[in-house]
C-alpha cells in the first residue's frame, strides 16, 4: 500500500500519527467553543472530553504508541458514538464513521481472527442498540443538529483510516524486513560454509601438488634417464622394454602437466585486489617466463601497444600465457607459428584480440573448447589436459567479460575478450 506520505523509520510514523491526533482534537475543541453557549453543559462536557482524550495519545511513549493506538479505535472511540447517539440523536455522519471503524479493525487485528470478531461485533452492538433505544425513547437532550458534523466525521474517518494503514504499511515493512533478514542470515551461514569448504579444497589441492609433485618429477627423471639408455642399448633390448619407457615418460609428462594445471586452476580466484594494470609490460613479462618456449619453436610473435586495464593482475598474466601457449601448441606442423596481440576500444570495454595462423578449431566446437577437460585433439600429438581454455574463461568472468573464438578448421584462430574500462 503506497500513501502521500511514508514515514522512514518509527520515530518519524509516531510523529506523523501524533500528528493526526493533534488535528482531531483540535476539530473537537473547535466545535466545544464553537457551541459553547448554545449547547447543554453536558454536551460541552461530553465534546471536550473527546478533545481531551484525543490530545492523550501524543503523550504516549513511542514504543507503546503503536498499541495504545489499536485499543484506541476498537474499543473507544465506538464508545463515543454511543454516548453521541444517545444523547442527541444518530445521523448518517455517524453510521459512516462505525462503518469506517469495524473496516480499520478488520486491518488491524487480521493476524487474530478470534479477538477481531470480537471486536467487530462490539462496534456493530454499541452503534446499533443506541440507535434503536433512540428510535423508541428519543435522544437524551432531543435531536441537536450539531455544525460542520458532516465535516468533523469525514476528516475523522481519513485520520482515522490514514493511521490504520500507515501502521499496517509499517508492519508489513517489518514483516518483510525480518523475513529479509533470516535469508540474508542463511545466506550467510551458507556463504561461511562454502567458504569453509573451498578452504578445505585449497589445503587438500595444495597438499596434492606438494605430495604429488616431487614423485612424479622423479619417476619422469628417471623414465628419461633409462629411456636414453635404452636408446643406446637398443640392440641388445627387446623392443617391448623400450616401448614401456616410453609409455611410462609420456605418462608421467602428462601427470606432471595435470598437476601444474590444477595448481594454476587453484590460484584463479584468491587474489582479492584489483588494481591499474600496464598490458605491454604484463604481456613483456609473460614473453619472458616463456622465451623458452618460443625460442625452441621459433614462434613469431607480434605485440601492438595495448591499453591500461583495471583487473587482477596474477589472473590476467595467467590469462595471456594461456591463450599464448595454446597459439604455439596448435601451430601448423610445417609452419612457424605466427601470433598477433591487438586490442581496439568500444564504449565500456576493452576488445583485445590474440590471432594465430594455427590449425583452427572446427566452428562447431567453437564453443565446447571453454568446457572443462575438453580436448579436440588426440593426446599423441597434443599435450595438455583441456583446462587452459577454461581456466582462461573463468578469469574473464572474473573481470564480468566475455570471451569467445572465431576460427575455422586449418584457417587459424582469432581469441576475442573483453575487458570493462
Amino acid at each position: 500500500m503506497k500513501f502521500f506520505f511514508r514515514p522512514k523509520n518509527k520515530n518519524e510514523l509516531n510523529r506523523f500519527l501524533k500528528a493526526l491526533h493533534f488535528l482531531s482534537a483540535a476539530g473537537a475543541l473547535f466545535v466545544f467553543f464553537f457551541t459553547l453557549k448554545t449547547f447543554p453543559v453536558e454536551l460541552n462536557i461530553f465534546i471536550l472530553s473527546v478533545a481531551i482524550l484525543y490530545l492523550i495519545p501524543i503523550f504516549i511513549k513511542s514504543n507503546k504508541f503503536s498499541k495504545f493506538n489499536s485499543i484506541f479505535n476498537a474499543f473507544i472511540i465506538p464508545i463515543w458514538f454511543a454516548t453521541a447517539i444517545l444523547l442527541f440523536g444518530g445521523y448518517f455522519a455517524q453510521a459512516l464513521a462505525s462503518v469506517t471503524l469495524i473496516f480499520i479493525s478488520y486491518i488491524l487485528f487480521r493476524k487474530e481472527s478470534k479477538l477481531r470478531l470480537v471486536v467487530i461485533v462490539y462496534q456493530i452492538l454499541l452503534f446499533i442498540i443506541p440507535t434503536i433505544y433512540i428510535a423508541f425513547y428519543g435522544p437524551y437532550f432531543g435531536v441537536i443538529d450539531i455544525p460542520f458534523d458532516e465535516i468533523i466525521v469525514y476528516f475523522c474517518c481519513i485520520t482515522w483510516l490514514s493511521i490504520t494503514f500507515v501502521i499496517y504499511d509499517e508492519q508489513k515493512t517489518k514483516s518483510f524486513t525480518k523475513k529479509l533478514e533470516a535469508k540474508n542470515e542463511d545466506l550467510i551461514q551458507l556463504n561461511t560454509s562454502i567458504n569453509e569448504k573451498n578452504h578445505q579444497i585449497e589445503e587438500f589441492t595444495a597438499i596434492l601438488y606438494h605430495d604429488l609433485k616431487e614423485p612424479v618429477n622423479n619417476i619422469l627423471a628417471f623414465s628419461k634417464d633409462l629411456l636414453k639408455k635404452a636408446n643406446e642399448l637398443e640392440s641388445q633390448l627387446p623392443i617391448e622394454i623400450t616401448d614401456n619407457l616410453n609409455f611410462i615418460t609420456q605418462s608421467s609428462s602428462r601427470m606432471n602437466q595435470l598437476i601444474l594445471t590444477i595448481s594454476d586452476y587453484t590460484k584463479i580466484g584468491k587474489e582479492r585486489l584489483k588494481k591499474n594494470i600496464d598490458c605491454n609490460k604484463l604481456v613483456r613479462e609473460v614473453l619472458d617466463d616463456i622465451a623458452a618456449k618460443v625460442t625452441s619453436t621459433k614462434t613469431e610473435i607480434n605485440v601492438g601497444n595495448l591499453p591500461t586495464v583495471y583487473g587482477y593482475a596474477t589472473e590476467l598474466r595467467m590469462l595471456f600465457q594461456n591463450l599464448i601457449l595454446n597459439a604455439i601448441k596448435f601451430k601448423k606442423p610445417d609452419q612457424v607459428a605466427k601470433i598477433r596481440i591487438s586490442y581496439f576500444t568500444n564504449d565500456n570495454y576493452y576488445q583485445f584480440q590474440i590471432v594465430d595462423n594455427g590449425i583452427g578449431i572446427p566452428t562447431i566446437q567453437s564453443k565446447k573448447i571453454f568446457d572443462a577437460f575438453i580436448r579436440l585433439n588426440s593426446r599423441q600429438n597434443y599435450e595438455g589436459v583441456g583446462l587452459g581454455l577454461y581456466n582462461a574463461k573463468r578469469i574473464i568472468e572474473m573481470h564480468n567479460g566475455l570471451i569467445w573464438v572465431e576460427s575455422k578448421e586449418d584457417n587459424g584462430s582469432t581469441f576475442n575478450f573483453t575487458l570493462e574500462k
